[in-house]
């Protein structure tokens, strides 16, 4: 039978991680610029240190359900955040971070 006292030594961070994941969504259908903001997405996550829930969205039903009007496309937390154009690695960060 495990113990509380095993997980004293875990940081705190980890369970908040689970209650709170951010959620990142590529829309588009694999185009190079869609690749680019996928790319961007993923080291502007490196750089922050943070977990999130990434996937590609290529399916055109799917993104028309995000009301994006081009692709490529960025949502964080359900929220589109970028759409018909390939965000700078900054503006990603600052995104990223207001919505955790």
């Amino acid at each position: 039978m495990a113990s509380s006292h095993e997980y004293k030594y875990l940081n705190p961070d980890i369970f908040s991680l689970r209650r709170h994941k951010m959620e990142i969504r590529i829309l588009g259908t694999g185009c190079p610029r869609c690749n680019e903001v996928e790319k961007r997405t993923m080291n502007a996550l490196a750089e922050l240190s943070m977990a999130a829930d990434v996937q590609k969205v290529k399916d055109i039903n799917e993104i028309a359900k995000y009301s994006a009007f081009g692709t490529p496309g960025l949502v964080i937390n359900g929220k589109v955040k970028s759409s018909g154009r390939i965000p700078s690695l900054e503006e990603i960060k600052t995104w990223i971070q207001q919505e955790k």
